[in-house]
């Protein structure tokens, strides 16, 4: 039989991945091109287009047995059903210890892990803590696992972003690093090991009494309120610059000047859509994303930060992008002239500042 699917589907609220990810598992292979993606199986074939952001558009054709054309439309339709909510986890970390659990609607939780789990030595370091999300479960064992890390992925950021002590946790097992072994001060040794954390034994739900600091859990259950309230395209948009924040927190070992780039980039990303704001005559933006980026902050950022440091902010950022600059932290290693403090000190001015944007934009 010939078909057209989109006639039988209320497929515009369809996730593209999880549509893809449900037609790779019926179909045996599939070819893409730049906008449209063919899945087949054996003689039987769907051809699926898409537009530029990735959202089907008038084609979603079929050429196959009724049997498969069957099969087709029950598993796309069991994207969207509600099914029964499973619960997925992982280990991320603090750079203080949480003593108690945190718990956002049951929907976000994060549980303190025993003491006899293993501790860094000093206080200042990274605390493993084991983060718990609830997401929509589903048959489909492939796509079962894509919720379950984006569930994951989503909490991480916002929780990342709305905590300046949380930090992700974005290593593998299959990501192996050379560390030195000095637990033993008189015999060091050198081992290739697996990056990450890793404790056999649930935390216990009781595991402390001690209520959490209001530093951590303050404004925070609100500010989630908020981003769960907000519009599909407004969570994408705040999860991208909380994903740049994120970043810049990877990245800054390895590289001041690129951390310093993905900072400005999460405030970038919730820069209004200046398309609009363009001349009748040329047909060129009458406002430039550099003076997008002060009025954002003069909105944002309410702490009187004149337009010359503002316009520095963004002219390194600008200098920084097309490598006509280098910060000065990643040309030297362990440099402590009054240059590299105040570079120190400018980029954690500016990580405070994206924070406050962030947070005061999501309030809004």
């Amino acid at each position: 039989m010939r078909t057209n699917l989109i006639r039988q589907l209320d497929i515009q609220n369809v996730d593209f991945h999880e549509l893809d990810i449900v037609l790779m598992t019926i179909f045996d292979t599939w070819t893409y091109g730049n906008d449209e993606i063919f899945y087949t199986c054996d003689s039987e074939k769907l051809h699926v287009k898409y537009n530029k952001k990735w959202k089907i558009s008038e084609k979603l054709k079929f050429n196959g047995s009724k049997t498969l054309y069957d099969e087709i439309i029950k598993e796309i339709n069991s994207i969207n059903i509600q099914n029964e909510h499973k619960c997925a986890e992982k280990y991320i970390y603090s750079f203080e210890p949480i003593k108690a659990e945190f718990n956002y609607k049951n929907t976000i939780i994060l549980k303190p892990l025993p003491s006899e789990a293993p501790q860094p030595p000093f206080s200042m370091a990274k605390h493993a803590v084991k983060l718990k999300v609830k997401y929509n479960g589903h048959h489909n064992s492939r796509l079962n696992a894509l919720r379950s890390q984006k569930a994951l992925r989503e909490a991480e950021l916002l929780l990342v972003a709305l905590n300046s002590k949380i930090r992700s946790n974005t290593s593998s097992n299959s990501r192996h690093e050379w560390v030195i072994d000095n637990s033993d001060p008189n015999n060091w040794s050198t081992k290739y090991l697996s990056v990450g954390y890793h404790f056999d034994k649930n935390p216990s739900s009781n595991q402390s009494e001690t209520a959490q600091p209001q530093s951590f859990t303050e404004n925070i259950e609100n500010l989630l309120d908020k981003y769960f309230n907000l519009e599909q395209t407004k969570m994408e948009q705040f999860l991208r610059a909380c994903f740049w924040l994120d970043n810049a927190n990877e990245i800054f070992c390895h590289s001041r000047s690129a951390a310093y780039i993905a900072l400005i980039n999460a405030i970038e990303t919730l820069l209004p859509d200046s398309s609009s704001d363009t001349c009748k005559v040329c047909n060129r933006p009458t406002k430039s994303i550099s003076a997008n980026f002060r009025e954002f902050l003069d909105n944002y950022v309410p702490n009187g930060l004149d337009n010359k440091y503002k316009n520095e902010l963004y002219d390194l950022r600008s200098k920084l992008t097309h490598g006509k600059a280098l910060l000065i932290l990643d040309q030297q290693i362990g440099g402590m002239g009054v240059r590299d403090i105040s570079e120190r000190y400018q980029y954690r001015e500016l990580e405070n500042i994206v924070r406050i944007a962030l947070r005061n934009w999501l309030s809004e």
